[in-house]
């Protein structure tokens, strides 16, 4: 029923599924025929979402759930058109598309999200939780990020580690 197929929206393991159908429209019709398709598939996700959202008696949450997976499958797309992998240019070396390709081919739900939308954490202001020391995750824009922070950047590859300008050296020491 539609009931049971909103409650198993699992927003990830769609864009994984898009995300390696990509690579593999990439490989047999080239950059921009599978951004078109890329497209096409998002715009026949929303229309079947609303048609599908017409006359049916749905909870509130299951309406808040979808509303918010609609509002961020935008998002996801935009992460998987503007990621090296995907782009139409020329300035991305063959070696370096060809190995985010091969990475992608082989990557689990949680690596191609971080891929696709990297993760940001707080390093300078760690929370305790059962005396472990957890990093705040903050949205990735740049009013999230001041001269006086240590910051670390999952890209699905690497780690990136930045500090502020400003950084206190009591906390580098530590």
């Amino acid at each position: 029923t539609p009931m049971q197929l909103y409650r198993a929206i699992n927003l990830n393991a769609c864009m994984t599924q898009l995300c390696k159908k990509m690579i593999y429209a990439v490989r047999l019709q080239g950059y921009e025929k599978a951004r078109q398709l890329l497209r096409l598939r998002l715009n026949n996700m929303y229309k079947a979402y609303y048609s599908h959202n017409r006359g049916l008696a749905i909870t509130p949450q299951i309406k808040q759930k979808c509303d918010l997976i609609y509002y961020q499958f935008p998002l996801y797309f935009l992460g998987i058109l503007k990621h090296d992998a995907f782009k139409h240019a020329n300035n991305i070396r063959v070696d370096i598309r060809a190995s985010l390709h091969s990475a992608l081919v082989i990557a689990n739900i949680n690596t191609i999200t971080s891929f696709m939308i990297p993760q940001l954490y707080s390093i300078h202001n760690l929370k305790e939780e059962n005396g472990q020391a957890i990093p705040h995750t903050l949205p990735l824009n740049i009013s999230s990020i001041h001269d006086d922070g240590i910051y670390l950047i999952n890209n699905g590859i690497n780690f990136i580690l930045r500090f502020g300008n400003q950084v206190n050296n009591t906390i580098i020491s530590q």
